[in-house]
């Protein structure tokens, strides 16, 4: 990919909203040991090593779920990752949308998130 077309999708996935990440992005799915409330801690933990401009937002998500936003602050603040996670068993199922990196695959990204969880 051409760093003009990936500048322009960063700059696009800026403006966008969870809501539409999570329609434009495939969704990739995993499978967790934790609950939902404690896969949440986990994952943000996992992204706030990522890098030290990532932000993380948490927000319950329907009744037993939660949602994590994870943006990219800098010049134009980037939403780069959105993760729904719901109980599943004793553990959760995490859905995730990630927005294509230049360097490494979501299918990449989406492990590290999850690592551990």
């Amino acid at each position: 990919m051409k760093k003009s077309t990936l500048c322009l999708l960063l700059a696009l996935a800026g403006c966008q909203t969870p809501g539409q990440l999570t329609q434009d992005v495939d969704e990739q799915t995993a499978t967790l040991t934790l609950p939902p409330a404690e896969a949440t801690v986990c994952i943000t933990r996992n992204l706030d090593r990522t890098a030290s401009n990532a932000v993380t937002d948490r927000r319950p998500l329907g009744t037993n779920g939660q949602e994590i936003v994870a943006r990219i602050t800098g010049n134009v603040t980037t939403i780069y990752a959105v993760v729904h996670l719901h109980p599943a068993g004793t553990g959760s199922t995490a859905k995730l949308w990630i927005v294509p990196h230049l360097f490494r695959s979501p299918d990449a990204v989406a492990r590290d998130m999850v690592d551990g969880c």
